[in-house]
């Protein structure tokens, strides 16, 4: 089994836009195609448009949702303060 790779929201939304740069495009898409795997968090926020497509909703149906337990959330704080991730509020 390879690496996993959780997909960002702001990846998502450039990667169906077409907004990455070649490379990473091609990145995401190759990911994409062998393990599409989002948080909970992810799904709120893309879903969370009023404006959101047919196709983006199709698109994040396929996904491997991540959902928020105590064990994600622990690893998640270890995460954050070891590569110093911020967390977007809006």
């Amino acid at each position: 089994m390879g690496k996993g790779y959780l997909i960002d929201t702001n990846t998502i939304i450039e990667f169906q836009a077409n907004k990455l740069p070649a490379k990473g495009h091609s990145f995401v898409a190759k990911t994409i195609d062998e393990s599409f795997d989002i948080s909970v968090i992810n799904k709120i926020e893309i879903l969370g448009y009023a404006s959101v497509t047919k196709k983006t909703k199709d698109f994040i149906a396929l996904a491997s949702v991540y959902e928020l337990d105590s064990k994600v959330v622990d690893r998640t704080i270890e995460l954050r303060k070891h590569y110093k991730i911020k967390a977007m509020i809006y």
